[in-house]
């Protein structure tokens, strides 16, 4: 019973901020999905990396996500432009919300919230 109480808390933060945010309408996003981004992709900023022999991961993009960043643990509210499997690794890139700047993560990092949020 315990660890339900613990696993609870834990999400508490990220629905708490989650509820604040200004999030975009994704149909203005740009993005990669289906396939390896390219660097034109990266040019345009419709892709955060690009990964040589890179394949997509099937998850839907664009959505919105919760990145968890390892050095300060801070949640970041992001929009998942591309998915992509390299070197073995589930990579994402995605758009930070309120910014232009492009974060790349490990899949693990990043809280999928789907494309379907109430604003505020």
């Amino acid at each position: 019973m315990r660890s339900i109480y613990a696993a609870l808390f834990l999400l508490i933060p990220l629905f708490s901020t989650a509820e604040n945010i200004h999030w975009p309408d994704l149909s203005i996003i740009k993005h990669v999905s289906g396939r390896s981004a390219t660097e034109a992709d990266l040019q345009s900023g419709a892709a955060a990396f690009t990964a040589p022999y890179g394949t997509p991961v099937s998850i839907t993009i664009p959505q919105y996500a919760m990145y968890r960043d390892l050095d300060s643990g801070r949640l970041i509210p992001v929009v998942i432009i591309q998915a992509e499997v390299a070197q073995g690794l589930a990579m994402f890139g995605a758009i930070e919300v309120g910014s232009d700047k492009h974060l790349i993560g490990q899949a693990e990092q990043f809280q999928l919230l789907g494309q379907a949020l109430t604003q505020d």
